[in-house]
């Protein structure tokens, strides 16, 4: 299948981590960044604006900077707030978790709202719940899931530790989408885990995978259904009542599987992102990718859809650039093309076709 060209390209500097979509601005976008491919050096949380481009032949949107805030050490990941459109909360290399209000901090040096040493390794993701909108969830290298006060970061409400066998990193947490206080993480002993805030206890182990788990999420429609990201190039579809094994699995990458995401407008489609240098949409209940991106020249370490726009994804890399992508309509209905809206006129980017493969 040939692979689709991106819309926009935009340079963050650094190599970026990762990526968050903001849910009160639609055309808002966060991105954590590091020096040196994260491994030594400063860090900063870029903030993007989609902003409409001019007619063809330019192209159909920019990416314009609204701010950027240095950090002593690479950021891995940032999460949006579900209460406060300005605050920003960012997973750092050196065990701590930065809470920014961005209004304030373009004025105040950049100095973040609140800190807090969070872990005891480096902070590999967070999220924000969409459901219990006053807690915070964050993930490290120390085998520790932990969830936080949202706006205070003082103590962790609770500490999830997984077991003390196997490599130590948890690489990925997200709360489910459709239970308060339900959690799934992904670790590098080969699980991935579903946890239950109020026991503290892994309540399933998704051990069917072959190396380090990089990347989880739930779908957005069903609460049973999980997907997994693994360094053994595949991507795995769970069903919760069935967790002994996968009721699907996705081969398609050359490298490992860095990033999962359901789409939250069509309960086909699958986006993923990998080490070799791609990202691709999926038909979550087919056997292969709609449509591929193979743009960036360094691994692909974010991919995210977009919140408000259907059809529209954003993609980052450690090559230091950011992207937007149109997926592929599901083969059954789904999903059209993104549009930006300008000055009330709707601009409509071109999506990718979806194809077999050949």
């Amino acid at each position: 299948m040939a692979a689709a060209p991106p819309l926009v390209v935009a340079p963050v500097e650094f190599a970026a981590c990762s990526l968050a979509w903001s849910p009160y601005d639609e055309r808002r976008l966060a991105v954590a960044t590091g020096a040196n491919f994260g491994i030594v050096g400063n860090g900063a949380q870029v903030v993007l604006d989609v902003r409409a481009g001019a007619p063809p032949p330019a192209p159909p949107a920019a990416l314009a900077p609204v701010c950027r805030l240095l950090t002593n050490d690479s950021l891995n990941d940032c999460a949006w707030s579900e209460t406060r459109e300005h605050h920003l909360l960012a997973a750092c290399g050196d065990g701590s978790l930065k809470l920014w209000d961005l209004e304030l901090a373009r004025t105040h040096g950049g100095r973040p709202l609140a800190a807090a040493r969070a872990h005891d390794a480096e902070v590999s993701g967070v999220d924000w719940s969409s459901l219990r909108k006053d807690l915070v969830a964050s993930c490290g290298w120390d085998r520790a899931v932990k969830v936080w006060a949202a706006e205070a970061l003082h103590e962790p409400i609770a500490t999830l530790f997984a077991p003390p066998h196997g490599a130590p990193e948890v690489h990925d947490v997200r709360w489910a989408p459709h239970a308060a206080g339900t959690l799934a993480s992904a670790s590098g002993d080969g699980a991935a885990r579903v946890w239950a805030l109020q026991s503290g206890k892994a309540e399933l182990v998704l051990g069917a995978h072959g190396a380090d788990v990089l990347s989880v999420d739930w779908h957005k429609y069903a609460g049973h259904t999980l997907a997994t990201g693994c360094v053994d190039q595949l991507i795995r579809v769970w069903d919760l009542r069935r967790p002994a094994t996968p009721v699907g699995v996705l081969r398609g990458h050359r490298l490992a599987v860095r990033r999962v995401r359901f789409s939250p407008h069509d309960s086909r489609l699958l986006l993923s992102c990998s080490y070799d240098m791609s990202a691709a949409v999926w038909d979550a209940a087919a056997p292969y990718a709609l449509a591929t991106y193979a743009h960036h020249s360094e691994f692909v370490t974010g991919a995210e859809w977009a919140l408000f726009t259907p059809g529209l994804i954003a993609t980052c890399s450690w090559d230091g650039t950011v992207s937007l992508l149109g997926a592929p309509g599901a083969p059954h209905g789904g999903g059209g093309g993104a549009a930006l809206e300008a000055d009330g006129a709707l601009l409509a980017l071109p999506r990718a076709e979806a194809s077999a493969p050949t």
